[in-house]
């Protein structure tokens, strides 16, 4: 099982595609993921990163990445119309192609 909370917002979206390759490819279970959510509306529908205005960080598609790098989506939450302390969370649990 690899765990990824909060790192692949900091990530250009090349940059975070490229590491989430690399991490389905060395998880023989799941990967779980977990960063911002979009505010307005599911990440699963960004055609590409946004970037959020307070701060400069980046806001994902993992699933479209997920897909992208050969995994498969297993679970996922949006939580962007639900904030605690002024975030919003996004996870996404996804396995290698093979499993």
């Amino acid at each position: 099982l690899i765990l990824c909370t909060g790192v692949l917002m900091y990530l250009k979206e090349a940059d975070a595609a490229k590491l989430l390759r690399a991490m389905l490819s060395h998880s023989r279970f799941m990967v779980a993921l977990s960063g911002l959510a979009h505010p307005t509306r599911d990440n699963a529908e960004l055609g590409r990163s946004d970037v959020r205005d307070r701060d400069r960080t980046f806001i994902h598609n993992f699933d479209r990445m997920v897909r992208n790098a050969g995994g498969r989506v297993l679970a996922r939450r949006w939580d962007g119309d639900r904030q605690v302390d002024g975030q919003t969370v996004y996870f996404v649990f996804a396995a290698p192609q093979s499993h």
